[in-house]
């Protein structure tokens, strides 16, 4: 379909792209961040409602579609409840999948995502839901079997698409590292019906942002089929298909479905888009930045050097070999290389200059670490700076080393750490441990925590972890006395955790003793490391609530930020710098807030940006590669383990590894030097008269700025949302 509707004719223009370019098997619309993708996606959906009164429509749940959801939130304020509902009074909603084996009134399951969301901001009637409400199935088993009701659900699609030819508005999300969509798996044939899919980590992982943790997504769901979406959407031409993401974590999984033709089974499931010839992807630049035509227009059109640097060490990995060995006949004969060969007056001096850029990057980095001053580290979560770079804290040479931890990270505290360790606790253990937990402060347990860890006396550290368990208890709660302490315990672990359902918000003093538990984590890790914890800044940030959707930071977060720039007068300042749209939302929130406290802050300082097991940066992205001897990542690695009991077997794990953090983050820095070392050579580090340099076993990347350059590099990033107050309020 090559007819653009108005909505998509407007934002087609205001991006400067063409909808489909050589090489491309679906069409595309660019916007620049999620916040206007959300405005299209709402804006089309309503377009298309009006349009079709009485058509078919299935949307996205999880985190994905946080912004579609504010700006229709929007759209009913402005509009008004009597005339906004009336446009989709003739609809029937058609949910795409379902966590299986989980009830419809589990709070964690799909079925209440759409009651609680879609339902009420619709105005939808009970006779206009087709939901995958498995209480039947549950009720009936021994009757009914899975595959039965599935093939219950296939027949009311088909007699809603095809029998009745009622048009179908499908929206929905894709999986970063395997292309599904619903929950479609790889190598799902394009006829497969509606049906049981087994899912795999990356989705499951993926899955638990959005639903509470891992431990909420079962292995198992159910879903509608390929061939169900394709013979539905192709049996009217007023239905539409639509891929929306942000994301650059997304961008190579979908410059695949683009640009890689779809088989009969194909390896990406959203492949079968191209198989639905009104289909659309809607994306935000970051997850459009791998599309091969649109970076051969940026390099052609502007001589955008980051391009084509990017396309130079892209190829040279590609084929092995450093960047001064690339020859015109390495860049032929593929459309990023084509455009390189004609954008450049001169190959062998831009190979030139990117060797030196790169050598030049661990210049910086060794420069780096004989910074004086100042340094503030800020964090989303605790162990974000640490899984970053925190083996270098103790080769840095600094007057000062500050940390800010920007929200509690409560909701990464499982049900399960919870109930393990109040196990441990039995009558004649805290008999023993009292006078620790009611009589010693957080300086005395931390001081024997170092000394069993330097020690490697485990068994010590696992019963200090409990005896900072119960403290935690004690300080959240107040309490002083042996008699109320047993009171506690044992109503947390007889009652409380006992009933408390899987995905049910905690109540907030246990968000507050969770909350202190990690961060007595980062606390005594830093400790062992030299960092005194009265240094130590926990902001509990008051936008992070353990929503689905959090509200966006507010004035008082801002300026907790700002006062510590005050306090401090750092020299450098840390940040999480995760492409908006890549991993927990907490990340893009803490940075908002960071940028709006530097923009009130008059001093210069240097801000470093990093990044850890969200996404990663490009050798091209940074200007500081820090080597790494293996003695330093070997103490990281065991500091984590020691200290982040909660996150050693994560509630929100990274979709790109299925193991510890730390464990990724070893791989991760030999990785980025085994990348290093090919695009320059190895005599650059084998040859060096610098130990760190010859003795190197990783890298750290990360990019140092001045405060003006970065405000300008952040110059979108901004703390207005559409919709905001109305969707906060209501969740």
């Amino acid at each position: 379909m090559n007819h653009f509707t108005p909505i998509e004719t407007t934002y087609l223009e205001k991006s400067g792209r063409k909808g489909r370019y050589p090489g491309e098997h679906l069409t595309v619309i660019e916007t620049p961040d999620p916040v206007a993708l959300g405005k299209l996606t709402a804006a089309r959906f309503i377009e298309w409602c009006e349009q079709n009164p009485h058509g078919v429509i299935s949307l996205p749940t999880g985190k994905t579609p946080e912004f579609f959801i504010r700006d229709l939130k929007r759209m009913k304020q402005e509009w008004g409840d009597e005339r906004f509902y009336a446009l989709f009074e003739g609809l029937t909603f058609v949910q795409l999948d379902e966590l299986f084996p989980v009830p419809a009134h589990a709070l964690y399951s799909f079925t209440y995502f759409i009651r609680t969301y879609y339902v009420p901001l619709l105005g939808l009637k009970e006779h206009q839901l087709c939901l995958m409400d498995l209480t039947a199935y549950f009720l009936h088993s021994e009757f009914l079997s899975i595959q039965g009701f599935c093939d219950q659900f296939e027949a009311t699609i088909v007699r809603l698409t095809q029998e009745e030819k009622r048009p179908w508005f499908i929206l929905g999300g894709i999986g970063e590292q395997d292309g599904h969509f619903a929950f479609n798996m790889p190598d799902t044939p394009l006829t497969q019906k509606t049906h049981l899919a087994l899912l795999d980590y990356p989705t499951r992982a993926i899955t638990s942002v959005g639903f509470g943790g891992i431990a909420n997504v079962t292995p198992e769901a159910m879903t509608i089929g390929l061939g169900t979406m394709i013979d539905g959407a192709t049996a009217h031409p007023n239905s539409i298909a639509i891929l929306f993401a942000a994301g650059e974590t997304k961008a190579p999984i979908i410059a695949k479905v683009i640009e890689e033709p779809v088989s009969a089974i194909p390896d990406l499931p959203a492949k079968f888009l191209q198989k639905i010839p009104t289909s659309r992807v809607y994306l935000v630049e970051n997850a459009a930045s791998r599309l091969h035509a649109r970076i051969s227009e940026r390099i052609l059109v502007s001589q955008h050097l980051p391009s084509i640097q990017r396309v130079l060490i892209d190829r040279a990995l590609e084929l092995n070999k450093s960047v001064l060995f690339l020859k015109a006949v390495d860049l032929a004969g593929f459309m990023t290389g084509d455009a390189v060969l004609k954008a450049v007056p001169s190959l062998p001096d831009i190979l030139l200059s990117l060797d030196e850029d790169l050598k030049s990057c661990v210049r910086n980095g060794l420069s780096l670490l004989n910074t004086k001053g100042t340094w503030l580290e800020t964090g989303p979560h605790h162990d974000d700076p640490e899984l970053s770079h925190s083996a270098l804290y103790r080769a840095l040479d600094l007057d000062t080393h500050a940390f800010a931890f920007t929200t509690s990270g409560f909701t990464s505290v499982s049900r399960v750490f919870m109930m393990t360790h109040l196990a441990k606790i039995t009558d004649d253990w805290l008999t023993r441990h009292l006078p620790l937990i009611l009589s010693s402060g957080k300086h005395a347990l931390f001081t024997d925590f170092q000394q069993a860890f330097d020690t490697e006396n485990t068994h010590r550290m696992d019963d200090l972890e409990t005896v900072l368990f119960v403290y935690a208890l004690c300080q959240t709660h107040e309490i002083t006395s042996p008699d109320d302490l047993r009171t506690k315990l044992l109503y947390y672990k007889t009652d409380y955790f006992p009933s408390h359902l899987p995905g049910t918000r905690d109540i907030q003093i246990v968000q507050l003793w969770k909350g202190m538990i990690r961060e007595l984590e980062s606390e005594r890790l830093l400790f062992i490391v030299g960092v005194d914890p009265t240094i130590v800044h926990q902001l509990r940030s008051r936008y992070y609530q353990g929503k689905v959707f959090n509200s966006q930071p507010g004035d008082d977060d801002i300026a907790d930020i700002f006062n510590l720039l005050i306090k401090y007068r750092p020299s450098c300042l840390t940040v999480t710098f995760d492409p908006e749209g890549s991993g927990p939302d907490t990340h893009f929130k803490t940075l908002q807030s960071i940028v709006a406290a530097i923009r009130q802050y008059s001093d210069d300082l240097d801000i470093i940006s990093y990044r850890n097991v969200w996404s990663f940066f490009h050798p091209g992205e940074v200007n500081c590669m820090i080597p790494v001897l293996e003695s330093e990542m070997i103490l990281a690695d065991a500091l984590f383990k020691a200290c982040h009991k909660t996150q050693v077997y994560a509630e929100f794990p990274s979709p790109t590894f299925d193991g510890p953090f730390s464990d990724q983050c070893m791989i991760l820095q030999s990785q980025q030097l085994h990348a290093l070392k090919t695009l320059i050579g190895p005599d650059f580090f084998a040859q060096s008269d610098m130990p760190r340099l010859r003795d190197a076993k990783g890298l750290i990347f990360l990019n140092r700025e001045a405060k003006a350059a970065f405000l300008e590099r952040v110059s979108n990033v901004s703390l207005r949302v559409v919709g905001d107050a109305a969707l906060s309020a209501s969740f």
